[in-house]
């Protein structure tokens, strides 16, 4: 079994699924989590995503299923959890990370590594593919926020505050990525 920790929006899907594909794994073998995770035996992964693009995405899933809500307050949260996050990434998470990037521009490398850190056994070398369904709405939840109509109103939101501190954390953890 792992466990993949990350900060909502970072590609904890698209990893769940390239490991299916690849490795002897069902999804009861992966634990999936947006939580800190203190206190487990399991090897855990993490994704370090620049934190306008994670923040921008959260907003915008936010906003399109909670109308109601005030767009201040759903940026504070979301700030304040994702310095919350990487403070832990950075001082307590005793698991690999990797990059957002690398995940979606080189995933055989992301997998080669992740089963060189983990011990995994491969089931195939098949060309990874992208296996869930961006569009699809499901329990308030989408797997891409790229094409909500909320994501223009969030990024524009974005671009006004103060993200100094969590980019500044997001440099510290790239410095923890494996690539």
């Amino acid at each position: 079994m792992i466990m993949i920790a990350t900060f909502p929006r970072c590609g904890s899907h698209l990893l769940r699924s390239y490991l299916m594909q690849r490795y002897k794994l069902e999804p009861s073998d992966i634990k999936k989590t947006h939580k800190m995770v203190l206190e487990s035996q399991l090897p855990k992964i993490s994704i370090a995503r620049n934190p306008f693009e994670a923040i921008s995405s959260m907003m915008a899933m936010t906003i399109e299923f909670f109308p109601e809500r005030n767009i201040l307050d759903i940026f504070k949260e979301n700030r304040d959890d994702y310095i919350a996050f990487y403070k832990y990434l950075l001082r307590r998470f005793d698991g690999i990370i990797f990059s957002y990037d690398a995940l979606l521009s080189v995933p055989n490398t992301v997998m080669f590594h992740i089963e060189n850190e983990i011990g995994l056994n491969r089931k195939n070398n098949n060309f990874l593919t992208a296996t869930a369904t961006a569009d699809r709405k499901e329990n308030r939840h989408v797997i891409s926020s790229k094409n909500l109509q909320s994501m223009e109103i969030s990024k524009k939101f974005l671009e006004k505050e103060d993200l100094s501190e969590c980019f500044w954390l997001y440099k510290q953890v790239l410095n923890k990525v494996i690539i």
